[in-house]
């Protein structure tokens, strides 16, 4: 689907080199990668709108409506998509099968990985304390092991050798190209 600023032959597109580059953008603040592609448009209501390329994949464009839309186009996915499927699956199996030691390291090793990435790739400043919280308020939200959270955690557990495989083999195919972490789009 082709973006409202590809639909408009009235776009200005120039290549960040500073941040004086984009200082007229609502992300002004943020420290965005020199090389990355900024285009601007005019609006049907003569609002000036917005859309940063990445050179990993991820855009970042500016609504009509108002907010942003981000998405990640990478074959790599969206890494905060990841990080939240993967906080939700390892609460699960904290939480009904603590037994599980080999598998709970598996995942601390793969929440490194991704949050080492997201660190590392922020638009705006994350510290390893933010993602700590907001794994610890996941888990937080699982009660002692609901039917939900147990049927999560049993799929992994059943499979664990060929799961934790496959989620680490995705974890490193998705941090290969250097990108703004971003949550779109999420399964």
């Amino acid at each position: 689907m082709a973006s409202a600023a590809e639909g408009n032959s009235h776009v200005q597109k120039i290549t960040i080199k500073s941040p004086a580059d984009y200082a007229k953008t609502p992300w002004a603040k943020l420290k965005i990668p020199a090389g990355t592609k900024l285009l601007t448009r005019k609006a049907e209501n003569g609002k000036e709108l917005h859309r940063l390329e990445f050179a990993g994949g991820v855009t970042i464009e500016e609504l009509e409506e108002g907010g942003t839309l981000s998405m990640d186009n990478s074959k790599g996915g969206a890494v905060m998509c990841l990080w939240d499927i993967y906080a939700t699956i390892k609460s699960s199996v904290d939480k009904c099968y603590p037994e599980e030691k080999e598998m709970r390291q598996n995942f601390e090793l793969g929440m490194d990985k991704l949050e080492k990435f997201i660190i590392a790739n922020s638009l705006t400043p994350v510290t390893k304390e933010d993602l700590d919280n907001a794994l610890k308020k996941k888990q937080d939200n699982v009660a002692q092991c609901p039917p939900e959270t147990d049927k999560i955690a049993k799929n992994f557990v059943a499979k664990k050798t060929e799961m934790m495989a496959k989620f680490q083999k995705s974890i490193d195919e998705a941090l290969i190209v250097p990108r703004p972490p971003v949550l779109n789009p999420c399964l």
